[in-house]
This record gives C-alpha cells, sequence and structure tokens, in this order.
C-alpha cells in the first residue's frame, strides 16, 4: 500500500466520523425540535389572549405604592379593583391602558391616555405597573413627562385610577422553551412580568436575563433578581452597566460592563433554540434585532416592543425596519385611540410592538443550529454569515452547515 494511499484511507476515516456525529448531533436537535413545535402556542390560544377581560373603563385603587431604585425614579403602584370583583387573567408582557385626568395650570384638568407594562407575574387580586420619572434633559426646552410626574407627585395610596383592560402583543409564551429576556432602562417592566410568570409556572424553564443600566442608581429590583439567582438555578442573570459610578465593582454589583450586544449574546449564549424578548429604547431594538435575525434567529423567535420616541422607518433596506407594521405582517393597533402611548410617551399609530407570532413550520436546521437563515437568502450572503468570527469551535464548525427555509 502506497502512502497515498494511506493518506486516503486516513481521511476517509476521518470524514466519516465526522458524518456520525453531525448526524447524531442533527437527529437530536431533530427531536428537540419536535418537541418545541408540541409545546407551541396554538392560534386559538393567541386569539383568546388578545380578548379583553372588560369593556371600557374600571375604576381601580392604589393599595400600594414603592420605590424601586435606589435614585427613587422608579416607583411601583400596585392596583386593586374598586369594585371587589375579581380579575382575569392576563398574559406576561402586555400593558394596561389608563384615562389620566392631569391638572393644567389653568386650575382645570386635561384628559390625557398612557400605556404601563405590567411589572409583575398575574396574580387573582391586584395588577402592579411600575412608572419612571421622566425629567426633562439637561439644556433642553421640552419639559418633563406630564403623566410620569403625576404618578410619581400625586398619586398615592387610595387614589382612583380609570384603565382599560389588559392588552398587547408583546407576551412571553407559556411552553417550556428557552428563552433570552433583554431589558434596557424602563424597559426592564415587561421582562420582570414575564421572568416571575417563567420562573412561577414552569421552574425547570432555562431563563437568561440581560438587563442593562448605567449604574447601580438606575437598576431596579436588584434584591429580587439576586433572590431568584439563588432560588433558581436555571435562572442566568446578567446586569450589563454602561457608565459605573466609582463604588460599583465588577463581579460583585454586576456582571458586565458595557451595553448589552450581539457579541455579549454570542459569548455568553448556548446553542439552543432560543426565543428572545427585547424591551428598551430605540437605539437597542435597531442594533439588536437585525444583528439577531442575521446571526441566524429565525424571524419567529424575535420578540419586541420599544419604549420612548423613535424613528424606525418602514424601509428595511435602511436596516430601521423593526417596528414597522410592514416588517412581516400587518397587524390592528391594540390602542383605542393613535393619541395613545406606550410607558408614558407618545408613539405613532400602528407602530408600537412586534406582532406575536405562532410556531415555525418551516424545515428545521441541521447539526448545530446556528447559521441558518431567518429569511431566504443567496448563497453567497449565507457564506458570509458563515464566514463571520466565531467564540467557540462548536460554532466554528456549526457555520459550515447551510439549511434552506422557507420566508414567514
Amino acid at each position: 500500500m502506497s502512502s497515498l494511499s494511506l493518506l486516503l484511507w486516513i481521511v476517509s476515516g476521518i470524514l466519516l466520523q465526522l458524518a456520525i456525529y453531525l448526524g447524531y448531533r442533527f437527529w437530536q436537535h431533530w427531536l428537540d425540535y419536535l418537541a418545541l413545535r408540541r409545546t407551541a402556542v396554538p392560534a386559538s390560544d393567541e386569539a383568546e389572549a388578545m380578548a379583553p377581560a372588560w369593556q371600557g373603563l374600571r375604576c381601580f385603587q392604589v393599595v400600594q405604592k414603592q420605590v424601586e431604585d435606589a435614585g427613587k425614579s422608579i416607583c411601583s403602584f400596585y392596583l386593586a379593583p374598586q369594585d371587589g370583583l375579581a380579575l382575569a387573567p392576563f398574559q406576561p408582557g402586555q400593558f394596561l391602558t389608563f384615562r389620566l385626568e392631569l391638572p393644567t395650570t389653568g386650575g382645570g384638568t386635561s384628559n390625557t391616555i398612557r400605556c404601563y407594562s405590567l411589572s409583575d407575574a398575574p396574580e387573582p387580586g391586584r395588577y402592579r405597573i411600575s412608572v419612571k420619572r421622566a425629567l426633562a434633559p439637561a439644556g433642553s426646552p421640552h419639559a418633563p413627562g406630564r403623566s410620569s410626574n403625576f404618578f410619581h407627585d400625586h398619586v398615592e395610596v387610595g387614589s382612583v385610577l380609570k384603565l382599560r383592560a389588559p392588552a398587547g402583543h408583546f407576551y412571553v409564551d407559556r411552553s417550556d422553551a428557552p428563552v433570552v429576556l433583554i431589558g434596557g432602562g424602563i424597559g426592564i417592566t415587561p421582562m420582570m412580568s414575564m421572568l416571575n410568570a417563567c420562573l412561577r409556572e414552569r421552574p425547570e424553564r432555562e431563563v437568561w436575563l440581560f438587563y442593562g443600566v448605567r449604574n447601580s442608581r438606575e437598576v431596579a429590583w436588584k434584591s429580587d433578581l439576586e433572590n431568584l439567582v439563588t432560588s433558581h438555578a436555571n435562572f442566568h442573570l446578567q446586569l450589563c452597566w454602561s457608565d459605573p459610578l466609582p463604588e460599583d465593582v465588577l463581579g460583585r454589583d454586576f456582571q458586565q460592563r458595557g451595553h448589552v450586544d450581539m457579541e455579549l449574546l454570542r459569548r455568553q449564549l448556548p446553542l439552543k433554540p432560543f426565543h428572545f424578548y427585547i424591551c428598551g429604547p430605540t437605539a437597542m431594538l435597531q442594533s439588536l434585532v437585525p444583528a439577531l435575525e442575521d446571526w441566524g434567529v429565525p424571524d419567529q423567535r424575535i420578540h419586541f416592543e420599544a419604549f420612548g420616541p423613535h424613528r424606525f422607518g418602514a424601509s428595511r433596506q435602511c436596516r430601521c425596519w423593526p417596528l414597522c407594521q410592514t416588517r412581516r405582517r400587518a397587524w390592528s393597533s391594540p390602542f383605542p385611540d393613535p393619541a395613545s402611548s406606550c410607558h408614558g410617551r407618545a408613539l405613532p399609530a400602528r407602530c408600537w410592538s412586534s406582532p406575536r407570532r405562532r410556531a415555525s413550520k418551516s424545515i428545521p436546521v441541521a447539526a448545530l443550529v446556528v447559521a441558518v437563515p431567518a429569511r431566504r437568502r443567496s448563497w453567497p450572503e449565507r457564506w458570509r454569515i458563515a464566514r463571520r468570527p466565531t467564540s467557540t469551535p462548536s460554532r466554528a464548525l456549526a457555520c459550515f452547515v447551510f439549511a434552506r427555509q422557507k420566508p414567514a
């Protein structure tokens, strides 16, 4: 036997072992995919979740008011129905619509519609919202947020507020699929509702929370989050502070320095079919949503909602498309009035949050479920995505596997 023949036999043996390994891994992920299909939320459940618990306005009384952060800028309000009737459960991540009677400079009042996310898991007797005081930017002619300051300065225990039933398309599914929650600033409020519901209903579910703020004075529910990490082995917390104070210590007070970005997600997350839920400012969504899609996360596994004013356009070519109704499907406005807003800030009509996505019916990906496009791409584009730097050898191996998937 010549040396060339021996070399060919060795190479053939290595390729055969590699093929067997990839086939085995594909079979494992195929079984995981079938399990996720069986636990997906059916369309009937989605329609039931969108139906309001009651029609019109209902009076609620504030039974508790609690400051949540060291800077005293975030305050939680616990609301109980004034009529004493039971509350229908809501989907974790939904919001409440308030009709506020704000005082005016002339001594009268003006009716204003504002929406605030529910910030806790469903409870039978009360709701909780958490409001951040919106101050006027330094050196800016803009006035401070009227609604948020009204809540902080005038709403006390015993105050009566009028609100509509919980609504919204942005909510976590109730399956056991692994989930990644990403909150920026006051965008943590729906994430807390999702987190508490997931850990309460399915303690075995793997949950990651990436929470981005500037420093320790802005972080809310820090002690609650640390207690959840201690009591739930499947909960992973990553506090990301972009401008820590001199007394903030990396590794003790927070886990990551900087913003929540794709490099951090690539470095921390294992290779699993996660659902991603994102709520934060415009810059966070403009950065993360397209990057997750380019990373290979299927479109139906990316869910997001923005707060505050934004300038997302309707064109996907400029990469500023995530909140526009033309992204994938059009959806109806969840608000009764186009002048409504989310988290106390006015938003354009019909552009508040991503539509609820159903389970994918396309063929699952092969091997390690990394380099799979969420929409149909050309082969040169797939090769460009696959050649991107990866942080682990397993991801590098996965980048050589390609799969086709039908567009949503």
